[in-house]
């Protein structure tokens, strides 16, 4: 019994010439494919590892950069409020010293 429709590798469909099906037809692996398979995968494996390393390191100094600059503020603030608090201090004595209308002796006598 003869087949309906054959796929020939060649092409031809003609009567009277040899036919031979695109089943034979695959992929061979040998050692050397398997060799440059794994070379590639690993390149590619070290590629992705260099640039998470790359990514933390630069995330890392982004880190100490803001850290360093919360511990410059800070310092800046603490600054500020003491001078705050002194300023208050003084605007407080002269407040007090107006309210209180504290006047110079002019000059002391001493018994003596």
């Amino acid at each position: 019994m003869g087949r309906l429709l054959t796929i020939t590798a060649s092409g031809q469909t003609g009567v009277g010439t040899r036919k031979r099906t695109l089943t034979g037809v695959g992929v061979k692996v040998g050692p050397v494919t398997v060799h440059l398979v794994l070379i590639v995968a690993c390149t590619c494996l070290g590629l992705f590892y260099l640039v998470q390393s790359n990514r933390v390191s630069t995330a890392n100094l982004k880190l100490k950069e803001q850290e360093a600059q919360k511990a410059q503020i800070v310092e800046q603030n603490e600054r500020l409020s003491t001078e705050s608090a002194r300023l208050q201090s003084i605007q407080q004595i002269k407040k007090s010293a107006e309210e209180q209308k504290l006047t110079g002796s002019g000059k002391a006598a001493y018994a003596g």
